[in-house]
């Protein structure tokens, strides 16, 4: 009985992790807009995006269970601030850079 308990449970949780969804932001002000008048950029979960043109976004790779997210900006010339981390990295350390 306990490896059938084990078996559902292990299931379930497949089940809901297949279910998420990518996390989005937003890199616009107003209202939201369709599809074809945004550009939509994927970018992996080890660069976080922290400004686009002077706009401060979220911080979503903190709670990131994926291997990456989207960014949903306006078509045109942009200019972002991002950062790159990589917290396993050997020689990794929050107050000097990596050599």
């Amino acid at each position: 009985m306990k490896k059938l308990y084990l078996f559902l449970f292990v299931f379930i949780i497949g089940l809901c992790a297949g279910c998420a969804s990518t996390k989005s932001v937003k890199a616009y002000s107003g209202n939201d807009r369709s599809a074809d008048q945004i550009a939509t950029v994927i970018v992996p979960a080890s660069v976080e995006v922290r400004h686009a043109n002077d706009m401060k976004l979220p911080r979503v790779t903190t709670l990131l269970m994926e291997k990456q997210y989207t960014i949903a900006t306006l078509p045109g010339a942009q200019e972002w601030s991002v950062r790159y981390y990589a917290p396993l990295a050997g020689g990794y350390s929050p107050t000097r850079p990596p050599r």
